[in-house]
């Protein structure tokens, strides 16, 4: 895979973790009480979370897979729970890259 595919992933999962980001500042600047204190933290759990989503785009990029084996595509992902797919070749008609 290129390294298109893991800027790809990466910013997938900092989307989802960001999702979840916002949520918690939105909750939080409505009960702040101008503490400096406070974004300090944020920036703290924002590089967190920039650099989970740094090793799990990593992670991800590397144990993805796919290759041909006996005339079959084999497609192999999956981090913590491996998966593997097989697909005959005359089943497959059309690829888009």
């Amino acid at each position: 895979m290129s390294a298109g595919a893991f800027v790809i992933i990466f910013l997938k999962t900092l989307k989802s973790l960001a999702n979840i980001f916002v949520l918690a500042i939105v909750v939080r600047l409505f009960e702040s009480d101008g503490d400096c204190s406070f974004w300090v933290r944020l920036l703290l759990i924002l590089a967190g979370c920039v650099v989970l989503a740094f090793v799990y785009a990593f992670l991800e990029y590397k144990f993805k897979m796919f290759y041909i084996k006996d005339g079959s595509l084999i497609f192999m992902h999956g981090v913590f729970r491996r998966e593997t797919i097989t697909i005959p070749l005359d089943k497959i008609h059309t690829m888009h890259t």
